[in-house]
């Protein structure tokens, strides 16, 4: 059974701090650089604060720490790799087909879907010491609203049955929230 990696977290805020002055200096308007609107749209909205929280996150993973254990990685590799297997067989193209039209090696693949789940555990490990720190929780109140915009009963039984599952995607929203509110 694989435990819990030890996580060294990096100084959060002041990576927040950092990203958001450098977003900020790409947002100052230079005469000759193209007219300013004076309303932003919701999508640009939107979209500036994706680009926002994807820096935080990308700086926060390569300054934090957490040691993924053997064990995960290679069922999720086997997992990923059984999958694109299936769906390169469905469009009838073999491996080598499929790794020729996309000019890779079987090892560079490999090494790239590692590469994407450690990052994405490591992500996931390093919000939850987020949460941890800055005592992040759900209350039964939330999960219970949340439920309520489920209309289908059958539905609706089965999500109650996963609420673990729905508190812990409402935690993990909640503290992607609070990084940008740093």
């Amino acid at each position: 059974m694989a435990e819990k990696p030890v996580v060294k977290l990096a100084s959060y805020k002041d990576i927040i701090l950092k990203v958001k002055a450098e977003k900020k200096k790409g947002d100052i308007w230079v005469p000759g650089k193209g007219a300013v609107e004076a309303k932003e749209t919701n999508e640009v909205r939107e979209k500036k604060k994706q680009s926002l929280l994807n820096s935080i996150l990308g700086e926060l993973l390569k300054q934090s720490e957490a040691e993924i254990p053997d064990l995960i990685i290679e069922g999720e590799l086997e997992r990923r790799l059984s999958n694109l297997l299936s769906d390169i067989r469905k469009i009838g193209l073999t491996v080598d087909a499929y790794l020729k039209s996309k000019n890779i090696t079987q090892e560079q693949l490999k090494k790239s879907f590692r590469k994407e789940i450690e990052d994405t555990y490591k992500l996931e490990f390093l919000l939850s010491e987020v949460a941890d720190k800055e005592n992040i929780t759900v209350k039964q109140e939330e999960i219970d609203k949340l439920f309520q915009t489920i209309q289908d009963p059958k539905e609706k039984e089965v999500a109650k049955a996963n609420s673990y599952f729905y508190a812990s995607i409402l935690r993990k929203q909640k503290t992607l929230d609070y990084l940008l509110g740093v």
